[in-house]
């Protein structure tokens, strides 16, 4: 039967279950447990610590470092093998604190299972652990309990159930027994109650249907357990780099020790002198540098709100060009709100004011309307009187126990300074006819003023019919068909506009009341129409994010008319707002939903399994980096599949937070927006520090190279070259690290997923190169009669080149002289280093380590003026070939 259990009555379900409203007996339940197990989701293949930190030494990079630092030791530069094992282990130790939590989503998911269930056993009720509920429990469900195992409902006395975790909808749901036709979606099942689900008000008792892997909450469990981490933009490009990087070093290494053969070295020496050319093109530092950078970005993103728990994730947020979000709670407050009070002869009133804080105006017109306003106070009067609901302050905080469509009608009337504590002193509580989704209405009876009178509210279409009279502002008016029909067309036009409507109505009644004597021959009163609103920032953020080249998409369980509207007053699209539903995903063809994807930007009435199938098609296209955001268990799946996953802090379930890579903690949708940017600014850091150390090395790649083949001693030792990778070129790198000097990269369009590390700045890698190699060959050739003068020579120009040519690589259009003093950071880096440098040279301990000599004042002019010559001819190249021939170098 599965999940057709909604079309049966209450009591074949029983039959079927084999089970009745006095419950299973105590017995029966036992062995029952003991065949189908208990209701408990089950971990499959939980993440160990130990294969967390394994998952740091995987990549190319590292692979070649272990080589490099292999390499070291044999040839027995020890110090260097040392050196590179460190930056190894410190990349390791960085990445693993930030991932150790990465993948505790089941964790989570069982945090949100309620641990006692109230059932009714051999007749009597009793509590129970919740792991011991069987198919065929009866569970008896009151106000603030939640759901402990998927069920239909048998009884139901005004129950309403919060289902936002798992549809996405803003309003909770009336839940009723009636049989439901076959083949509706689980968000239809009015008749059914789900795990983790939660009771808003009423009360009901339902037959357990499925426990454990077989409720909704299993089956989302098993789509987040079975859904694939994606690994990040800065992860490819990274592993991209090392294969081309490793590809290239053989390359030029085989190509050096063939040329070194043909011209008669000797061939040891030539394979170790090979080794050691290859050992001196590999970036040490760069791993350990971008870690660094990352966690550093890390640290700016969290005081902007946005907690990272990847370190590659910091950066591939700025790569996004698609961010699929959730509606309620991310792109609305998640709180009901009354925008408009409609009545029978007069001009509508607005109210201002978003979510329970209780501030806010009254308009008609653009005109104010005094909270004295007779027809308005009758109107906030009867929402509050007519409301089981109670508004509260919460840690400074104001938020709604109970209904939150009651809790709207509370805080609307508390900004006119009205009150269900103020109205106490004159209405007595006498009698309530609760709502039901059969009915459609509720009604509470007051004493008040030795009368009683009943307040009414309900659906329009049906309590219209029982108004016989409406209200001026000063007395009570015969309802003629011209007020009625303004009423039907008023109701009509807030639907349209995606308010939920309801009428309020009253009625002088006896001490004798009933139901049907309270809910007759009504006085209208007003309609009232109310929506859960838009975050007030969030339209600008999504023209901002549209700027920048990144759509937005909406994907929400909430109804397609809400969804429209919402998307519609934020901006989402341009033009009208066309909608596809999951009940049209489920009978469209991957082919068809990839070809409307292009042009559609809202689905609604989706389930978990739509949410990921949509970001399956659009993960499909090569040319798509796709963001997924939500806070409900049912994004959990979809938040884990997509490249980059974004979960709410505030509102947000534990098992989305858990499968996220970034947590709001603001539950700000302009947080993304602020992320993003951060996210490209960190990636443009990365790009500069990457073609510096890149430019470098091919330096000491072409002059080791050179030296080789002409037959020469080689211009650098292992140590100097380790001296210059790890502590010269290592601190500019960092400080390029947390550069402020980027040109606009909200107004760019997000960089392709296909697009390499490499893309831009080959051409600019290899003139800075190939001049700080020219630089280099020059001095050493100057000063060869004296090979360690010649080295301390090459070693002295190639620090100062670097330390030069640094503030060229912080931009490929502009001179390294603009915004030369923005980034204090990079200045004290460059005083810093070249400081080491001087340490290098005239301590006699670093001489021996390093093999250098001190220089004369005079050995210093022409250091400079060499290294400093080169860094300005290749700076001006770069701007002439970005000016001239506009093109990015």
């Amino acid at each position: 039967m599965g999940d057709e259990w909604h079309t049966l009555s209450a009591k074949k379900t029983l039959l079927r279950l084999k089970s009745s409203e006095d419950g299973l007996s105590e017995n029966e339940a036992k062995a029952r447990l003991e065949h189908y197990g208990p209701n408990e989701l089950v971990e499959k293949g939980g993440v160990s610590p130990f294969r967390v930190l394994l998952n740091q030494f995987k990549g190319i990079m590292i692979l070649i470092l272990f080589f490099a630092a292999f390499v070291s030791a044999v040839l027995g530069e020890f110090i260097d093998s040392l050196f590179i094992v460190a930056i190894i282990i410190l990349n390791a130790v960085l990445g693993f604190v930030q991932e150790y939590r990465a993948e505790r989503a089941l964790e989570a998911l069982k945090k949100l299972t309620t641990p006692q269930a109230q059932v009714i056993r051999d007749g009597v009720n009793k509590e129970v652990l919740a792991r011991e509920l069987v198919v065929g429990d009866i569970i008896v469900l009151d106000e603030g309990k939640k759901i402990p195992a998927d069920a239909r409902l048998i009884r139901a006395s005004s129950l309403r159930i919060d289902e936002s975790m798992l549809t996405g909808e803003s309003t909770a749901t009336q839940k009723q027994i009636a049989p439901l036709k076959s083949g509706i979606p689980s968000t239809d099942m009015t008749n059914r109650v789900f795990m983790g689900t939660l009771v808003t008000a009423g009360n009901a008792l339902a037959v357990v249907t499925e426990t454990g892997m077989g409720t909704s909450m299993g089956k989302i469990t098993e789509l987040v357990q079975s859904a694939q981490t994606q690994p990040t933009l800065l992860q490819i490009r990274l592993d991209k780099l090392a294969k081309i990087l490793a590809l290239f070093v053989v390359l030029i290494s085989a190509f050096t020790f063939v040329l070194g053969m043909l011209s008669g070295q000797d061939l040891v020496e030539m394979f170790l002198v090979t080794v050691s050319l290859a050992v001196s093109a590999v970036p040490e530092g760069l791993p350990a540098i971008i870690t660094v950078t990352l966690a550093l970005g890390v640290q700016r993103m969290a005081r902007k709100d946005a907690l990272v728990r990847r370190l590659p994730a910091v950066e591939s947020l700025g790569s996004a060009n698609i961010i699929c979000t959730d509606k309620t709670g991310t792109l609305t407050k998640n709180q009901m709100t009354v925008r408009e009070y409609a009545f029978a002869h007069t001009s509508p009133i607005s109210v201002t004011g978003l979510g329970y804080e209780p501030k806010g105006e009254f308009f008609s017109k653009k005109n104010v309307v005094s909270a004295k306003n007779p027809l308005l106070r009758e109107a906030l009067i009867s929402g509050v009187l007519c409301n089981n609901s109670s508004l509260q302050t919460v840690d400074h905080s104001w938020d709604i126990l109970g209904d939150h469509t009651e809790g709207a009608l509370l805080v609307a009337a508390r900004k006119a300074g009205i009150s269900h504590e103020k109205l106490k002193e004159d209405y007595t509580f006498f009698k309530e006819f609760p709502f039901t989704s059969e009915r459609k209405r509720m009604s509470i009876v007051f004493k008040t003023k030795n009368k009683y009178r009943a307040y009414v509210k309900g659906a329009p279409e049906l309590l219209l019919d029982q108004c016989v009279y409406y209200y001026d502002g000063k007395q009570r008016k015969k309802l003629t068909k011209k007020e009625r029909d303004r009423i039907l067309t008023q109701a009509g036009t807030m639907a349209d506009r995606a308010l939920r409507v309801l009428l309020l109505a009253r009625n002088d009644v006896t001490k004798n009341v009933n139901e049907k004597s309270a809910e007759t021959n009504l006085t209208f009163i007003a309609l009232v129409g109310m929506i859960d609103p838009p975050r007030e920032e969030v339209k600008e953020s999504i023209m901002r994010a549209r700027n920048a080249g990144i759509r937005t998409i909406m994907i929400t369980g909430d109804h397609a008319n809400t969804a429209r509207a919402i998307a519609k007053e934020v901006g989402l699209v341009e033009g009208d707002v066309v909608a596809i539903t999951g009940s049209e995903l489920d009978i469209m063809h991957d082919d068809e939903l990839m070809r409307r994807i292009e042009k559609v930007s809202v689905f609604a009435r989706v389930s978990p399994e739509h949410k990921v199938r949509i970001l399956q098609i659009l993960m499909r296209d090569e040319n798509n980096f796709v963001a997924m955001t939500g806070d409900g268990v049912n994004d959990a799946p979809a938040i884990k599949s997509s490249h980059i996953g974004i979960s709410m802090g505030l509102r947000g379930t534990d098992v989305a937070k858990e499968s996220s890579d970034i947590i709001l903690l603001d539950d700000n949708y302009a947080t993304i927006v602020s992320a993003v940017e951060e996210g490209r600014n960190i990636y443009e850091n990365i790009t500069k520090f990457v073609r510096f150390l890149l430019s470098v090395n091919f330096s000491e790649l072409f002059l080791v190279g050179i030296a080789a083949i002409a037959g020469f001693p080689l211009p650098l030792l292992a140590l100097q070259i380790l001296w210059l990778n790890i502590v010269t070129d290592g601190l500019p790198a960092l400080a390029l690290g947390v550069d402020t000097f980027h040109e606009d990269v909200m107004k760019r369009p997000p960089r392709k997923p296909k697009e390499g590390m490499i893309h831009r700045m080959l051409f600019y890698a290899l003139v800075g190169g190939i001049f700080a190699f020219g630089t280099e060959l020059l001095v050493f050739l100057l000063h060869l009669e004296n090979i360690d003068l010649a080295r301390t020579m090459v070693f002295s120009v190639a620090v100062v080149f670097e330390l030069a040519f640094v503030f060229s690589s912080r931009t490929l259009t502009k001179s390294m002289f603009r915004g030369l003093f923005k980034n204090w950071y990079l200045l004290l880096a460059v005083l810093f280093s070249f400081a080491l440098q001087l340490f290098a040279i005239y301590t006699g301990f670093m001489n021996s380590l390093l093999s250098t000599v001190p220089l004369s004042l005079m050995h210093w002019v022409e250091v400079f003026a060499i290294a400093i010559s080169g860094v300005i001819i290749v700076d001006v190249i770069k701007v002439l070939v970005y000016h001239v021939i506009k093109k990015d170098v």
